[in-house]
């Protein structure tokens, strides 16, 4: 059997590059563009990474495609490991990225490094490792659970939004002793909290905001419809109900 890994993002300022132990991925897009983290290792590296990106290797590998360097003196990570990928990856590329650095990886901690937009790398894992639990290769893509991987996502992205969208399923849950109805009211207030209450300017963070009540809604299409019939199993609380 087949253990998912559930993705944790963490900021990294460029002096912990040095510390990070298992893998560093530094993400290039098609233009070969670095940023501050891929130039710090770069030069560690004596100009190997932009060398590669430079190359004629590089330009006839594919989105997701990876080349492995060993570490250089100044890392205490294991190897780098280069990745191609636009600031903007589709869903389809972003789980070949992801699959592809499980495989380097193997057990190894993943310290991932993004050229621009870091909070749009992030959803694009974050998604494609939610899609992967709903659709799991294992099971012929279908009975998967996505929605605990999901709760880790948003925690990981807006952890403050997150709390507060777990304090709704906790009322609804307790109130109506349904956790489908908790988990879909709970997912319509995430959007609601992000943008309206607390603010959020970030493009990224907002769309995918919207992503999450609809991916709720497709999730438990066959909850809404026992709940609509009143055919819905409760929870029920305590040996006497």
């Amino acid at each position: 059997m087949i253990n998912p890994v559930h993705p944790i993002f963490s900021e990294h300022s460029l002096d912990a590059i040095t510390k990070a132990t298992g893998l560093v991925v530094i993400c290039v897009d098609a233009a070969g563009s670095f940023g501050p983290s891929a130039k710090r290792v770069n030069r560690l590296m004596k100009g190997a990474l932009k060398k590669m990106a430079d190359s004629d290797i590089f330009d006839k590998m594919e989105e997701g495609d990876i080349q492995r360097f060993p570490a250089p003196l100044g890392l205490i990570a294991d190897a780098v490991l280069l990745l191609k990928m636009k600031k903007r990856p589709t869903i389809d590329i972003a789980r070949k990225c992801g699959a592809n650095i499980a495989k380097e990886a193997g057990k190894s901690h993943i310290n991932l490094f993004v050229t621009a937009n870091s909070r749009a790398a992030q959803l694009a894992f974050g998604i494609a490792a939610v899609i992967g639990h709903l659709f799991p290769i294992y099971t012929g893509f279908r009975g998967g659970k996505g929605i605990a991987t999901l709760l880790g996502l948003l925690t990981g992205l807006h952890t403050e939004a997150a709390l507060y969208s777990i304090l709704v399923f906790v009322i609804v849950f307790v109130t109506s002793k349904y956790v489908s109805l908790g988990s879909i009211l709970a997912s319509i207030a995430f959007p609601i909290l992000v943008i309206l209450i607390l603010g959020s300017t970030n493009v990224s963070l907002n769309l995918f905001a919207f992503f999450v009540p609809i991916l709720s809604l497709i999730t438990h299409q066959k909850n809404i419809e026992r709940l609509l019939r009143g055919e819905e199993t409760k929870v029920k609380f305590g040996k006497n109900n």
